[in-house]
């Protein structure tokens, strides 16, 4: 009963802190019955430290969203969704315990080479910082993560899975995709493969053709899918020096080109591209074999 009691008059307590707000404005850090928000809303830049990967910020721009590395000038579109289940994480989500005044804050992963720092702005207005510690090993639930706001020296065990997004650093929060065109704006799909070309015209809705013959369904269909939701799994650096195994040239309604060489490794394929000339993508083997190469699904070339 006592711990009871002394876990809610802490967290009543929190709940003055962070409510008191001279400007009648509701705070950014919010605590009520129990559950702790962020206002979501008024973010928008977020840098963030992480001790195994460095610091990196995600912030809105005049041409959208987009991360970097700190000290980088090369700027990459942010993953949106990546960004809006992450702030989920910090909205309405209930304070399991809270730790007062911990007399060695390390051991629930409060250090520099342990904590990760992640700090709010509302454009040049700073907001709040948030310490991650190490997931709470006393929780009651699946997941909670040892927390702290600001400069405050209690620990809040927070129910979320807001650890799961550092795992990789930047390249979690870039956006995966490498080509986003609507299916009414492909024209043609050229396949160059062992010196053979191939070529795919779209005449209209459900009408490809491979010369005079018809294409299947399942052909186009997947090649349409594939082209208008492309992710790639990882971003790399590539010396694409050897032929590529197979070029696939999309041209669009428009005239513009893209084109795309597909390189064979061991177990995935590297595609590069013109539109990305410092960097090229992976994607799976099956992946390729599936939706993209087409062509030998169609002629059987190998």
């Amino acid at each position: 009963m006592r711990a009871t009691n002394y876990i809610f008059l802490a967290v009543i307590f929190i709940m003055v802190v962070f409510n008191s707000c001279s400007s009648g404005e509701k705070p950014f850090f919010h605590i009520e019955k129990h559950q702790l928000s962020i206002d979501t809303q008024r973010v928008s830049r977020i840098d963030f430290y992480v001790p195994e990967h460095g610091s990196f910020t995600v912030t809105l721009t005049d041409s959208g969203w987009v991360a970097f590395e700190k000290g980088s000038s090369e700027f990459y579109p942010a993953d949106i969704s990546y960004l809006g289940f992450f702030l989920g994480e910090f909205v309405e989500k209930r304070v399991q315990r809270v730790i007062q005044n911990p007399s060695n804050p390390e051991i629930y992963g409060f250090s520099d080479d342990n904590s990760i720092t992640i700090d709010f702005y509302d454009f040049d207005i700073y907001l709040g910082r948030l310490t991650l510690g190490q997931l709470d090993e006393q929780s009651l639930v699946a997941m909670s993560t040892l927390t702290r706001v600001n400069s405050d020296t209690q620990i809040l065990s927070i129910n979320n899975m807001a650890l799961s997004y550092f795992n990789r650093g930047l390249i979690n929060w870039r956006d995966k995709a490498i080509l986003r065109i609507p299916r009414d704006s492909i024209n043609t799909v050229t396949y160059t493969k062992k010196s053979e070309t191939i070529e795919f015209n779209r005449f209209g809705t459900n009408d490809w053709r491979w010369g005079n013959e018809k294409l299947n369904y399942a052909t186009y269909n997947r090649l349409e899918l594939a082209l208008g939701t492309l992710n790639t799994i990882e971003f790399q650096k590539f010396e694409n020096i050897a032929e590529p195994d197979f070029t696939m040239d999309v041209k669009k309604v428009s005239g513009d080109i893209i084109s795309l060489d597909f390189y064979r490794n061991s177990d995935n394929y590297v595609v590069c591209m013109d539109l990305f000339p410092n960097e090229c993508f992976t994607l799976s083997v099956n992946y390729v074999y599936e939706n993209l190469n087409r062509v030998d699904k169609t002629l059987n070339i190998q």
